[in-house]
C-alpha cells in the first residue's frame, strides 16, 4: 500500500471515530450530578473502605429523601 491510500485511509477511520463519539454522546448521555450528591457519594464511598457499616434504609433517604 502506498502512503497516500494509508494517509487517506488513516483520515477516514479518525472522521468514523468522530461520528461515533458523537453518536455515543446522543445514546448515553453522561449524568450530571450536583456537588452535595458528589460529596455524599464521596462521603458513603470513605466510609465503605473503611469497613463501616450503613445501613440500607439510611442510604435509601438520603438519595431519595
Amino acid at each position: 500500500m502506498s502512503e497516500a491510500l494509508l494517509k487517506e485511509m488513516y483520515a477516514e477511520i479518525l472522521h468514523i471515530r468522530k461520528k461515533l463519539d458523537l453518536l455515543e454522546e446522543i445514546l448515553i448521555p453522561e449524568e450530571k450530578i450536583s456537588e452535595k450528591e458528589r460529596k455524599e457519594i464521596q462521603k458513603l464511598r470513605e466510609e465503605c473502605l473503611k469497613g463501616e457499616a450503613v445501613r440500607w434504609e439510611e442510604v435509601e433517604k438520603e438519595l431519595l429523601g
